[in-house]
Formats: C-alpha cells, sequence, structure tokens
C-alpha cells in the first residue's frame, strides 16, 4: 500500500509540475512542448523517478478518465 501512495504522490506532483510548466509558458511565449522536454529533463538529470507501474495504479488513474470519456462522447 505504501508504493502505491507513493507513486500516485509522485504522480499529482509531476501534474502539478505540468500545470506550472503551463502557467509560466502563456507568459514566455514558448512552445508548451518544449518547455515540457526541458522539464522533464531538468527533472531527470537531477533525481532519476523509480516508480512501478502497479495493477492499482491503473485502475486508480487510468480507468475513470476513460469512462468519463466514453460516457460523454455520442
Amino acid at each position: 500500500m505504501q508504493q502505491f501512495l507513493n507513486t500516485e504522490t509522485l504522480i499529482i506532483e509531476l501534474l502539478l509540475i505540468a500545470s506550472l510548466v503551463a502557467i509560466v509558458v502563456r507568459r514566455l511565449h514558448i512552445p508548451y512542448t518544449v518547455a515540457l522536454v526541458v522539464v522533464g529533463l531538468f527533472l531527470t538529470t537531477q533525481s532519476p523517478l523509480n516508480f512501478e507501474l502497479t495493477p492499482e495504479l491503473i485502475l486508480a488513474l487510468f480507468v475513470p478518465p476513460a469512462g468519463i470519456r466514453s460516457c460523454l462522447s455520442p
């Protein structure tokens, strides 16, 4: 259970970083994808991320958005 919480916290932190990059990119007028690549390279050189993709994580993070998308599409 602890591994699941650590991985989930890491994903939430990465989503927060991506949101902050989006805010900064609008002010600097540079492409969003370029900024994400630069920030991603910076993060991996500072401390390599080590997480395991477990079935529980897949169910918690990826299945609900897929279900919502299928419900909203005609």
